[in-house]
């Protein structure tokens, strides 16, 4: 129990710094290794892996000649019989080791993928802007992001009715709640990145009424962590193969796969394009895996047709 926390108490200086973990020995891998300054842990970490699994095969084959040539050269029964079970035992090594590498990738290749830094997971142009709004009867600290504005949920009462005051029309105003817990106000279709084409796809519902609570569904559920940047929605489109990309959301700030309300609305907005569409089965959610900014793999969800 004490080497276990030691342990612990020991990586987690490591574990928190890791963006600015710098190896002294090197890692001999195809491509030229890993070395050297900009090597993160994780990267260090995950060549590790690569290499051990290496070396352990390595070391299986060199086992199973060394046994081959033992059991050739010698008439002794009980040495051929030892050298015998050394071929065994190694095979057997070398088909734990692929087995489980096997059967890894196909269960969920990201399982070898270590990711221990602690930087928030921000797509390209998604970085909030922060600003103190003039406003007449009380300023407040206003934080920008894509698809709306907020203001903590801490903030002082005569902030929050100047916040809310200066939320009209086309925007939505919301009272803080969870996961965020920041009141926000939310722009309208128009200026929220593809909430335009989700707006006009929804028209094949022919309902007006539910056109305007789905949008509403959107603003709230999908427009703050939506995926704007033009690049991305292609590099996305690509991955998947993908007609057409109505919308896409990062969830990674508020937990990803653990958003599960989130992923609620967000599928529930997906299901009204395909029943707007003639229930077209090709609409469909997926997610899909993208770089950020840092270069970490994030998960990200998708509207699309396939």
């Amino acid at each position: 129990m004490r080497t276990t926390l030691i342990t612990i108490l020991a990586f987690l200086p490591i574990v928190g710094f890791a963006q600015q973990y710098e190896p002294l020995v090197s890692i001999p891998l195809a491509g030229g290794g890993l070395s050297g300054p900009g090597t993160s842990f994780d990267q260090y970490i995950n060549a590790v892996y690569a290499l051990s699994i290496s070396i352990a095969a390595l070391l299986a084959v060199i086992k199973i000649v060394i046994a081959g040539v033992k059991w050739m050269m010698t008439d002794v029964v009980t040495t051929k019989g030892e050298a015998k079970k050394d071929i065994q035992g190694a095979l057997v090594g070398l088909l734990i080791v692929l087995a489980a590498v096997l059967i890894i990738n196909v269960i969920n290749p990201s399982i070898t993928t270590v990711s221990m830094g602690l930087s928030q997971q921000n797509l390209p142009g998604a970085n909030p802007t922060v600003a103190t709004v003039p406003a007449t009867g009380c300023p407040y600290t206003a934080t920008t992001q894509t698809g709306y504005i907020s203001i903590p949920a801490g903030s002082p009462t005569c902030e929050i009715v100047q916040f809310q005051n200066d939320c009209t029309a086309p925007r939505t105003y919301l009272s803080a709640a969870p996961p965020l817990n920041v009141y926000q106000c939310i722009d309208p279709p128009s200026t929220s990145g593809n909430g335009s084409q989700v707006n006009s796809q929804l028209a094949g519902l022919n309902d007006a009424a539910l056109q305007a609570a789905i949008m509403t569904q959107f603003q709230n559920w999908v427009a703050p962590w939506e995926i704007t940047n033009a690049s991305t929605l292609s590099t996305i489109q690509t991955q998947l193969g993908a007609t057409q990309v109505y919308y896409a959301a990062d969830y990674t700030p508020i937990g990803g796969s653990s958003a599960g309300a989130q992923l609620s609305q967000f599928q529930g907005v997906c299901n009204r394009i395909s029943q707007a569409n003639g229930n077209d089965p090709n609409i469909q959610v997926t997610t899909t895996q993208i770089n950020n900014s840092s270069g970490n793999p994030v998960t990200v969800y998708v509207c699309a047709r396939a």
